[in-house]
């Protein structure tokens, strides 16, 4: 298993459990397939998403976790609370409509 999301910033809670997150969801086409299914997709279409090759990030353009296929035309952006206290008014929103700005030809997943 490679640890580097935990190498990559100071890590509180938050920081810690969307670096474990993005470990498995990088490394583990089982636990993508997993993922996928929470989502409510389609099992074939959530097989077909976990078997791709992703480029998985933490703390891009402050959202805990994307998801960047390799080959695709979709992106997954993953805000991850691990207390109810650090919500913050329209922060999804706002990350969802940077996405979108930022690459308007992706369809974007937000959750």
């Amino acid at each position: 298993m490679n640890l580097h999301f935990f190498y990559e910033v100071s890590l509180g809670r938050e920081e810690a459990a969307s670096a474990f997150l993005a470990t498995m969801l990088e490394q583990y086409p089982s636990f993508r397939k997993s993922f996928f299914d929470l989502l409510g997709l389609p099992d074939e279409k959530s097989r077909s998403l976990a078997t791709e090759e992703w480029n998985v990030v933490t703390e891009e353009d402050e959202v805990d976790v994307t998801m960047h296929p390799q080959r695709g035309n979709h992106v997954i952006l993953i805000e991850n609370k691990v207390q109810a206290s650090s919500k913050m008014a329209g922060q999804v929103s706002r990350y969802y409509q940077s996405q979108i700005n930022k690459e308007p030809d992706k369809s974007v997943v937000f959750c």
